[in-house]
């Protein structure tokens, strides 16, 4: 990573006549996607861009430095690790569809819906490799177990209470995406109708979230139908047909 932040600022740079070639000091697949992707945003003369994908790769190094701290971050620090690692790729997409625009409002907020849901999709994978995806002060208030969180039922308690968070925080950024153009609606809609019926279904099952599920069909209908009726109302409100 540190490799890869360094590299960003170097071709963010002027070079000079007798630098080095960098594509002969490239050695990973990710350093040859940086270096093609900040050259194509300095020929479209959007340094957003490049601003974006740094900002990705510093949430990258943020959430390999929490394993520093048992794999935890405080609420604020996972709030912010979300909101790192989630607006590069909205804000990227917004610069591919509007390549002749410069700058990005950065108070409209999008995106932290998807980050939660699909770090929360994880939970157990990511539990593993030694990060816990709950912050340290809600660890505290549910007196959870976090050496042995697979078996510790308070960790639905805890699930069934941001559920309700969650929804909220996804009809915020749907207002955000009723105001924005119809590319970015048609682009977007889709992904969060997909991981909107995720969470459906993580309540549906009673939180059993980070886990296979063996499936049930009544529950499956169950699912259907909130995720057919939710998804109505959103591309009512985003298409502003009321």
């Amino acid at each position: 990573m540190e490799n890869q932040l360094k590299l960003i600022e170097y071709l963010s740079n002027s070079e000079s006549a007798g630098s080095p070639d960098p594509v002969k000091c490239l050695k990973s697949r990710e350093e040859f996607f940086l270096y093609y992707f900040v050259k194509y945003a300095q020929e479209i003369k959007n340094h957003n861009l490049i601003f974006e994908v740094k900002r990705s790769v510093e949430s990258i190094r943020m959430d390999a430095g929490r394993l520093l701290h048992d794999g935890i971050f405080s609420n604020n620090e996972f709030k912010e690790y979300i909101n790192q690692s989630s607006k590069p790729l909205f804000n990227i997409v917004y610069y591919f569809l509007f390549p002749s625009e410069k700058t990005f409002d950065e108070k409209k907020s999008m995106g932290n819906f998807i980050g939660y849901i699909a770090t929360y999709r994880d939970f157990f994978e990511d539990l593993d490799a030694g990060y816990v995806n709950i912050g340290k002060e809600d660890i505290l208030k549910y007196n959870l177990n976090i050496a042995d969180l697979r078996n510790d039922k308070k960790l639905f308690v805890w699930m069934a209470d941001k559920y309700s968070e969650l929804i909220e925080l996804m009809y915020e950024e749907i207002a955000v995406l009723k105001s924005m153009h119809i590319k970015l609606k048609l682009f977007w809609l889709g992904p969060y109708l997909v991981v909107l019926k995720l969470l459906i279904r993580i309540e549906v099952y009673d939180y059993k979230f980070g886990t296979k599920i063996k499936k049930n069909l009544m529950k499956e209908v169950n699912v259907f139908f909130q995720s057919f009726l939710l998804s109505w109302k959103l591309l009512l409100r985003v298409f502003e047909i009321y």
